[in-house]
């Protein structure tokens, strides 16, 4: 009776333990399925990555061979099964760690896909979230977010400047300025003083008047070792430039007054003003209100001006001239001709002297058909 207690008591020992190993299996196995699944979110397909995949096999093995006591063809115990998991598990974490903490100092991995025809390609242990330009006149502000590939949390250093030709052959002439020891994933900038503008024109477009375009370079680089690098990341701008909003061509009956409305959007990173003009080109139409001014439209604004036009006849073709030119440099304006038409008036256009014209006239036509 007492040895019969006894092993029964061992018993539910020895399945104790077998529950606690199932317990550990089933964690590792949990593990090996969303550790690598983040490392290959946060850093792609790196072959500390895969290993972490390769491992996460093992752990399933893990787990399915506590049935089994077979993996790799070899038998074993739950015991030595739980080991090689735990091994597995410390391996992994210190390759997490290595890859999270030191990855971009140690080691640049990465896999780019080539396009067809493509022989060279170049690898950046930086990201460049966005690089963006505001100013004025007599300053430029330069805005960035920059991280490192691998989410280091180390600074990162930035120079950049305006209007240099080949950032390779060096800068060091051309206006520039700079951020040292910049924290990484932030949000940053720096500001150019009196930046020397290219505001030279550029040829002419439909509907568009511009400066040539001119040229901020960046680059990003790791204080502690300059070998890590974007590399130079360029952004064209112009700083003047504007679109016109005119109809080209508007119908006109003589007699009648026609609200012509412009639009101009400043496409340009300066805050503008303009300066515009509606003029006639023919002694039978009228402008009114021909000239205004639209001052302080910032980047990506718009201003408007009204006018008046009043055909007087239709024995000559009419024609208006519109010209808008920029504030900080007449050199950039546009101008623009409006073909006027003269159009037939419509029923609702004619008044009550115009009605009884045409009822009459239909009566005497009438009259005329009945008597022959």
């Amino acid at each position: 009776m007492h040895k019969t207690k006894c092993t029964s008591m061992y018993t539910m020992k020895g399945k104790q333990r077998k529950g606690m190993f199932t317990a550990v299996a089933l964690y590792l196995q949990f593990l090996s399925l969303l550790l690598p699944f983040l490392m290959l979110l946060a850093f792609g397909f790196a072959p500390q990555a895969i290993l972490l995949s390769a491992l996460s096999a093992v752990w399933l093995n893990v787990g399915i061979s506590f049935k089994t006591r077979m993996i790799f063809g070899k038998k074993l115990s739950r015991k030595a099964l739980t080991k090689l998991g735990i091994y597995a598990l410390i391996l992994s974490f210190l390759i997490f760690y290595q890859l999270y903490f030191f990855g971009s100092s140690r080691i640049v991995l990465a896999f780019t896909v080539l396009q067809p025809g493509e022989a060279t390609f170049t690898i950046s242990p930086m990201v460049i979230d966005y690089l963006k330009l505001t100013g004025e006149i007599d300053y430029l502000n330069v805005l960035w977010k920059a991280r490192y590939w691998d989410l280091a949390e180390r600074n990162i250093s930035v120079e950049c400047y305006l209007n240099c030709p080949d950032p390779q052959a060096g800068c060091s002439a051309y206006q520039n300025c700079k951020y040292l020891d910049y924290p990484a994933g932030a949000a940053g900038s720096c500001t150019i003083a009196n930046p020397n503008y290219d505001l030279t024109p550029a040829a002419a477009m439909a509907d568009r008047a511009s400066t040539v375009l001119n040229k901020i370079s960046c680059k990003f680089t790791d204080p502690k070792n300059p070998v890590i690098t974007s590399g130079w990341v360029n952004k064209e701008f112009a700083p003047i430039a504007f679109y016109l909003e005119a109809p080209s061509a508007i119908a006109l009956t003589a007699g009648d007054e026609f609200p012509l409305e412009l639009v101009v959007k400043n496409l340009g990173i300066l805050t503008d003003s303009y300066s515009v003009a509606v003029r006639s080109l023919a002694s039978n139409l009228i402008v009114s209100d021909g000239q205004a001014t639209i001052t302080n439209i910032k980047a990506n604004e718009t201003g408007r001006m009204r006018s008046v036009l009043l055909l007087l006849s239709t024995v000559e073709a009419a024609n208006a001239k519109v010209n808008v030119t920029s504030i900080i440099s007449p050199q950039i304006n546009l101008t623009k001709t409006i073909l006027v038409q003269s159009g037939m008036k419509s029923l609702p256009e004619f008044n009550w002297f115009g009605m009884m014209q045409i009822m009459f006239l239909a009566a005497v036509i009438l009259a005329f058909k009945f008597k022959r």
